[in-house]
């Protein structure tokens, strides 16, 4: 068996059969996965070749805390013990990638699932310095190539609509009628980009991101991105609900929230990721 911590990939089953063996883990949903006893069987002769646990492990057995690999053990226990997540979720045409890294002290802990058209689901199972965090954050970003003819014009301005008109634009667009799109999109409030961005949105996405961080089990940031073929965009939901108000009133959302779109680029998100994990630093006191 090794003895060093670092980068494990295994399948989602293997993961998911030490997990359970291991009192006080638990892995995100997104990691979770139907097995037969068959199946179970299988990853525990995978991971005994692989030396990710050892001969005398005992499907049997409750506690594999004596029998499995401190590469993957140490992670685990960080998973286990942070009070700093951050989740993120990207995907564009035919793949699909979830992490949850969690915090603590100068170190994080990370487990991703990768999902794509073409090969089986596997799982990356890391434990690294702090700052490391941003560039992984960079690189899960999905690449999207704006070159070439299908690139259209990229409208700079931040957009600020009501949901109900934002729908309403996108749906005429959609129908293609031009007095109709004119109409909504001057009621939307007259804004000239209005059109052009709800018009991007209307048409294919080509690839999305997703950041949600909690301290505990309170969020305390989220962002979304959108791919289409004019770039990047940032999106985000706002409402007039005031804070502290119950349960979360739909009709309310629908009638008071606003649409928030701001065109932006790669580059612009890498900055925005980089504020964000200051932010979570701080909050992990490790700054």
């Amino acid at each position: 068996m090794t003895a060093a911590p670092g980068r494990v990939i295994v399948t989602p089953s293997e993961l998911v059969l030490i997990a359970d063996r291991l009192p006080g883990v638990s892995l995100p949903a997104f990691v979770s996965v139907d097995s037969t006893a068959d199946d179970r069987a299988d990853a525990l002769a995978r991971l005994q070749q692989r030396g990710l646990v050892s001969e005398a492990a005992d499907l049997d057995d409750t506690d594999w805390g004596s029998v499995v690999d401190l590469s993957v053990l140490a992670p685990l226990a960080v998973l286990r013990g942070a009070g700093v997540v951050v989740q993120t979720e990207a995907w564009s045409v035919g793949a699909r990638r979830r992490t949850a890294a969690s915090i603590r002290g100068a170190e994080y802990a990370a487990v991703t699932r990768t999902s794509t058209q073409a090969a089986a689901d596997e799982v990356v199972l890391e434990l690294a310095p702090i700052d490391r965090l941003w560039p992984a954050l960079i690189d899960s970003l999905p690449p999207v190539d704006l070159s070439g003819p299908a690139e259209q014009p990229r409208p700079r301005s931040r957009v600020s609509t009501g949901i109900v008109e934002a729908r309403a634009l996108i749906d005429a667009i959609r129908g293609g009628d031009a007095g109709v799109i004119a109409a909504v999109a001057s009621s939307a409030g007259g804004a000239p980009e209005t059109a052009p961005i709800l018009r991007a949105l209307a048409g294919p996405l080509r690839a999305g991101f997703r950041l949600l961080g909690y301290v505990g089990t309170a969020p305390f940031v989220q962002r979304d991105w959108l791919a289409t073929d004019s770039g990047w965009m940032h999106v985000q939901l706002t409402s007039d609900q005031p804070s502290g108000a119950g349960a979360i009133d739909a009709r309310a959302i629908v009638e008071t929230g606003k649409l928030m779109i701001d065109p932006t680029n790669a580059r612009e998100i890498g900055a925005d990721l980089l504020a964000i994990i200051a932010t979570v630093v701080r909050s992990a006191d490790v700054a």
